[in-house]
């Protein structure tokens, strides 16, 4: 199938473009004693130590770049994973901690981090490597709150369809590391972070729920957001007793966005107009059906080779009992739209390599799609109310399969007429 070859090639070139290998061979040089990283000019001499600090999808990734290309050694490496992660190999320790919902692994995995934080000395520098992912490896409530109000409130959420902001920001108020928290009490003499955004639109403040970045907790707004998603009014009472000691003495902190998902949707519009295509780019976001809706608009006013990539995240409000993720939502919600269309293919894909909880990146679907799943008397509209898209496109074999890519700066949608 010609058009799967172009989708699959398409999303190989951005997940390859987008790796923490090719981000910090871009960016990051060692000219003798001296690391650039683009603007920033370090002298490595000046620090006793170097103690290396990954958390999220890609850390291990991350780490293991950044070795490679800045050959600065660390006194000692650990990376805090997702459960599912396959277990990169880093000369280190590796720690899984639960994703996408806090637990008492996470609880676990923060003592240890703050441990290792603990022993970085006056002269010494901590790199962090941040990614998306890291606001739940990571935990420690802020009193009066519990494991169990943040894990079950985190759920509400997620199952609603709140969106990256709104979660970051009631993730920093109920909790006591996030927000740049976690470096109180350290006395080394630098922090430096690498991050590796999933946030659109592009705010490195929001990756990882702040790990590293100090920040006053957003009160209000989050009692406001909790409300609005219907928390008990137990639990957003607990707010008003939440003390927030801010600002707070820090050592000094550098920060370093090595990639984010501009440069996923630009990789995508190079690819395609290497092919003779025109492209458009916009910002995918809002609920995945009413995205899928206006995907399938956008798409159906293209013109023969002519493209529109849209980069960013959906939600899905998930209400039946099936199988799948936003991108899968996405293009199944778009597919219903753009049946009879000839010469149409819509895909989403998220760069991590996992769409919700399936084994898949996202799918596609062509003009034939339709007919694929009529032959086998699937209705679409069914599936899709059902939230059972990997299982619709697993049977006309649409599916987009990377497995896990060690990168994470979102997600891609994009559609073509040729």
């Amino acid at each position: 199938m010609r058009e799967e070859k172009l989708v699959k090639g398409l999303v190989s070139t951005v997940v390859s473009s987008v790796s923490p290998d090719n981000l910090f061979k871009r960016m990051v040089r060692r000219r003798g004693d001296y690391l650039e990283i683009r603007e920033m000019r370090l002298k490595v001499s000046d620090f006793e130590n170097a103690w290396f600090v990954g958390v999220g999808k890609a850390s291990c990734e991350m780490i293991r770049a950044f070795r490679l290309h800045s050959k600065v050694e660390p006194k000692l490496s650990i990376a805090v994973v997702p459960h599912y992660h396959s277990g990169a190999r880093i000369e280190g320790f590796l720690i899984r901690s639960q994703h996408p919902i806090p637990g008492r692994c996470s609880i676990a995995a923060t003592r240890i981090v703050k441990s290792i934080l603990a022993k970085a000395g006056k002269e010494d520098a901590v790199f962090f490597f941040i990614s998306g992912g890291t606001s739940s490896l990571l935990e420690q409530p802020a009193r009066p709150f519990t494991l169990k109000d943040i894990s079950e409130i985190t759920r509400l959420l997620l199952l609603r369809g709140a969106n990256i902001e709104e979660l970051n920001t009631v993730r920093t108020a109920l909790s006591s590391i996030k927000g740049g928290r976690i470096l109180k009490k350290l006395r080394c003499k630098m922090v430096l972070s690498f991050l590796l955004s999933d946030v659109v639109p592009d705010n490195p403040m929001y990756v990882g729920s702040g790990l590293t970045f100090p920040m006053k907790k957003d009160l209000q707004k989050a009692k406001s957001i909790m409300k609005s998603y219907g928390v008990e009014e137990e639990r957003i009472k607990k707010l008003d007793e939440v003390v927030d000691e801010y600002p707070f003495q820090h050592p000094e902190l550098l920060h370093a966005e090595i990639g984010s998902n501009m440069d996923a949707v630009l990789s995508a519009s190079k690819y395609l107009e290497a092919l003779g295509f025109k492209c458009t780019t916009g910002i995918m976001n809002g609920e995945a059906r009413n995205f899928g809706k206006k995907l399938a608009k956008e798409a159906c006013k293209l013109g023969i080779n002519e493209a529109c990539i849209f980069g960013g995240e959906t939600t899905v409000n998930v209400k039946g009992r099936g199988l799948g993720g936003r991108n899968q939502e996405t293009v199944l919600s778009a597919m219903i739209e753009i049946e009879g269309t000839n010469g149409l293919v819509i895909a989403s894909f998220s760069t991590d390599g996992k769409d919700g909880p399936t084994d898949a990146a996202g799918a596609f679907a062509d003009y034939k799609a339709a007919i694929d799943a009529r032959r086998l008397n699937l209705q679409p509209t069914s599936y899709l109310l059902d939230n059972n898209s990997y299982t619709f496109f697993k049977k006309i074999n649409r599916l987009i399969v990377t497995g896990e890519t060690g990168t994470n700066v979102a997600d891609v949608a994009f559609a073509f007429r040729r």
